[in-house]
């Protein structure tokens, strides 16, 4: 479980752009999601920057209902009223968590770790193995 959080957490972290995630293979895609900006205008792009706020939003919700905090979810009539003060509160401590480390990363270069992507698919992969061998 450990495993498969860190996982889904660096891919939040990437797929959200909140980290300064530089690497040669990835050159050229960071250049075609930043030219999407300069291609539309008003509505449109609008639309785009909505899309990513969506994105974030659904991926956050997942990784904190999921894998962080998966209590605090209720169905039932009195207790139904409180999902919303809860899940604001999980959002805030992501947002601190977040906010801390790209105030830690701001200024490093991830040179060093080449494949991002592959250490959380490592970390995936290894959660999958761990399980497996739990059982």
């Amino acid at each position: 479980h450990v495993f498969a959080t860190l996982a889904f957490f660096m891919i939040f972290l990437y797929e959200t752009g909140k980290i300064p995630l530089e690497s040669a293979g990835l050159q050229e895609l960071g250049m075609i999601d930043e030219s999407l900006n300069y291609e539309y205008s008003g509505r449109l792009l609008a639309m785009n920057k909505w899309s990513g706020y969506i994105k974030q939003y659904l991926l956050g919700s997942v990784l904190l209902n999921v894998f962080l905090f998966p209590w605090g979810l209720y169905s039932t009539y009195p207790y139904f009223l409180l999902d919303v003060p809860v899940m604001i509160g999980k959002w805030l401590l992501l947002i601190f968590i977040v906010m801390v480390i790209e105030t830690t990363l701001a200024k490093v270069r991830l040179f060093k770790i080449l494949d991002y992507l592959a250490v959380a698919f490592t970390f995936s992969i290894l959660f999958l193995l761990l399980s497996e061998v739990m059982h």
